[in-house]
């Protein structure tokens, strides 16, 4: 993995991201960590604000008690991949919100798995549901850049989209 932007425009990029966009779900962070999992309406919206409307018909063929236990599962898992599998078990959640879920929910650092940020770090993305090494590789990657750059993984991701789009316009 290889970053296509030079890491002294890291910040230059994140100061263009619209920080608007993300209020509804920055409004949910301290609900969520202080319950320990999310709520239903926590999933919708965290949803709509990764995929827009794509993918609601998906998240709300779960029940409310199955979005509370399998995020209360993956919040609390000791592992990695435990982390990632109990989530991808919800209707409508593959990695990217998964990874969402986790970045902005769980207390380590995670990016989130996105066609645009992907872009700009040169990675092809193949499926929703790569093999987990790739996950994992990209997730280091990611924590790398952010520790070296003393910023945290937000500022990160939101630069890392801000770029890709930038590139494409």
């Amino acid at each position: 993995m290889e970053l296509r932007l030079d890491k002294s425009e890291i910040l230059y990029y994140e100061s263009k991201y619209d920080a608007d966009y993300d209020k509804p779900i920055k409004c949910r962070v301290d609900n969520v960590k202080d319950r320990g999992y999310l709520k239903m309406p926590d999933l919708l919206a965290l949803s709509i604000w990764k995929a827009k409307e794509r993918n609601t018909h998906n998240i709300e063929k779960n029940s409310d008690s199955v979005v509370e236990e399998m995020t209360k599962l993956s919040l609390a898992a000791e592992t990695e991949e435990d982390r990632i599998n109990y989530l991808c078990r919800l209707h409508g959640v593959r990695l990217p919100v998964a990874s969402a879920i986790l970045h902005w929910f769980h207390n380590d650092d995670y990016p989130i798995y996105s066609d645009r940020a992907l872009e700009t770090v040169e990675v092809e993305k193949k499926t929703n549901t790569p093999p987990f090494d790739e996950w994992m590789r990209y997730v280091s990657f990611c924590r790398r850049i952010a520790k070296e750059n003393e910023i945290d993984m937000r500022t990160l991701d939101r630069a890392l989209w801000q770029y890709s789009k930038e590139q494409s316009e």
